[in-house]
């Protein structure tokens, strides 16, 4: 093994070092005072989006396209803004599944340990619609057995809307909102995430060919974000505030992590 000094100081430098950690050659060494990261342009797309329609000021959001590369990231970071006029503060938004979870302890601890000295980081689980989040004791003990993701975050309704419009362009079967309600109302299927239940009900309304799609891989993931566009469609304007209503939780996690007016960050 060759030991290489690298000086991140110059601009090749930095690159060397965010191609080896494997951490897109982006803007995103140019940090903001106060700073979201997220796995991936889904989790951007509807924090955004969702905060606009409310125009809610959302700070800038990193997708990392992976929860597994937040410490890459953060280490990245930590050293760039060594002897830095600015010590930026970073919320790491966690989905509440088990590699969330895992990433989660693991960087909770080493942050417990005050090992980011240039950076002030924050580390919480995305909320579902209900604002139900899990207890970070009963994470560290493995008690959560919890599949919830960013899809669960945003309005059911809403989600399963752009999900059957998508079964819809293949000629599949759709699946009713109250199927789904149903399962909400349930602990042991809603525990599961609203993707997991949306692909179980929509087999069973496809027998012969429900299997063709499956409603929780990345790719279907990505085409409901893509579709999930609010401005100028005002029969889903009038939806949103009747959903705001129904689930007050979300508009007040987006008001939660936005720009905060004392940038002041509690380290978790």
């Amino acid at each position: 093994m060759n030991t290489c000094l690298v000086d991140i100081e110059q601009s090749t430098g930095n690159q060397k070092i965010r191609e080896y950690l494997g951490i897109e050659l982006d803007d995103y060494d140019l940090l903001s005072d106060y700073n979201i990261m997220v796995e991936g342009d889904s989790d951007k797309k509807f924090i955004e989006e969702t905060s606009k329609f409310f125009s809610i000021k959302s700070a800038n959001i990193i997708p990392t396209h992976g929860v597994t590369k937040y410490e890459k990231y953060l280490d990245f970071y930590d050293s760039f803004y060594t002897d830095k006029p600015i010590k930026p503060k970073i919320r790491l938004i966690f989905d509440n599944d088990v590699a969330g979870r895992e990433e989660y302890k693991k960087i909770f601890k080493k942050n417990a340990k005050n090992s980011y000295q240039n950076l002030e980081v924050i580390c919480e689980f995305i909320p579902n619609c209900f604002g139900e989040r899990p207890n970070h004791d009963e994470v560290v003990k493995n008690n959560i057995k919890s599949n919830y993701e960013i899809e669960d975050f945003i309005y059911p309704e809403i989600l399963v809307e752009i999900a059957n419009n998508i079964l819809a362009k293949k000629a599949f079967n759709k699946v009713p909102w109250k199927d789904i309600s149903k399962r909400l109302d349930a602990n042991s299927h809603k525990n599961k995430g609203i993707l997991y239940n949306f692909d179980s009900i929509k087999n069973d309304k496809n027998l012969e060919n429900g299997h063709q799609i499956d409603c929780t891989n990345e790719q279907v993931k990505k085409g409901i974000a893509i579709s999930y566009e609010l401005k100028g469609n005002k029969n889903l304007s009038k939806k949103f505030q009747e959903y705001d209503i129904k689930y007050p939780e979300v508009r007040k996690y987006l008001i939660e992590i936005a720009i905060p007016d004392d940038l002041t960050l509690t380290p978790q």
